[in-house]
């Protein structure tokens, strides 16, 4: 059930959509058989993704020779950070 939780932060933060609002989608996800828990229960993942992600990231850069690694961001604190990679398939 763990998986479900954290896919569901993960999808809902993606899409823009808070945390508040997933009390509003506990019906149609305990219709179809997942039961949810509280938004403050699912607002514990929210620091598991960026490791996870960071994670993945890790190990698609190691598994390929040729890539390229684009950083545009704000040198103000609590702004947009945007790192784009590129692979390169020969």
């Amino acid at each position: 059930m763990r998986l479900f939780r954290y896919e569901l932060v993960e999808i809902l933060l993606k899409a823009g959509i808070p945390l508040s609002k997933a009390d509003i989608l506990r019906p149609f996800f305990e219709k179809y058989g997942h039961r949810m828990t509280s938004r403050s229960h699912l607002a514990k993942f929210i620091p598991l993704i960026p490791n996870i992600e960071k994670g993945t990231v890790k190990a698609k850069i190691a598994a390929n020779d040729g890539f390229s690694v684009i950083f545009d961001g704000s040198t103000r604190f609590g702004e947009a950070l945007a790192i784009v990679v590129s692979f390169i398939h020969q």
